[in-house]
């Protein structure tokens, strides 16, 4: 993750936090791919904010979320977000969002959306890493 003040035309009101996401597959045989994905950064307070879907045109060419891959493939792909400067213990909550599978993935036991199961977050933090002399 990578944080700006600025991407492109864009200004943001708080600061642009750009996250790159990585979808992979471990899938034996079958070529899969996301129908959409919901992605919202969580705060300490359990505020939730959406994707700056218009900040995110200011990246360039990327993959689109639904793109199929093949067993064990990957891709990158950033998304943004307009976040508070001030903002504490950020998480990143993604997941698949076509509303049918929710209904039917609520009952499944052992399904990571199901209503028994616990959400599992990915904490973002900046990488601040420094090159060597």
């Amino acid at each position: 993750m990578r944080r700006t003040k600025t991407l492109g035309d864009r200004t943001a009101n708080g600061e642009f936090y750009v996250v790159k996401v990585k979808v992979s597959s471990d899938a034996k045989r079958a070529t899969l791919g996301l129908n959409t994905v919901d992605a919202k950064a969580v705060d300490a307070q359990k505020q939730t904010y959406t994707r700056d879907e218009q900040a995110e045109t200011q990246l360039g060419e990327q993959p689109p979320f639904d793109r199929k891959i093949s067993p064990v493939e990957s891709f990158g792909k950033e998304i943004v977000f307009d976040l508070p400067a001030d903002i504490k213990n950020l998480r990143l909550d993604i997941r698949e969002d076509y509303g049918i599978d929710h209904l039917i993935e609520a009952v499944l036991i052992g399904d990571e959306d199901s209503i028994l199961h616990k959400r599992n977050y990915f904490k973002l933090e900046t990488n601040e890493q420094v090159a060597g002399d």
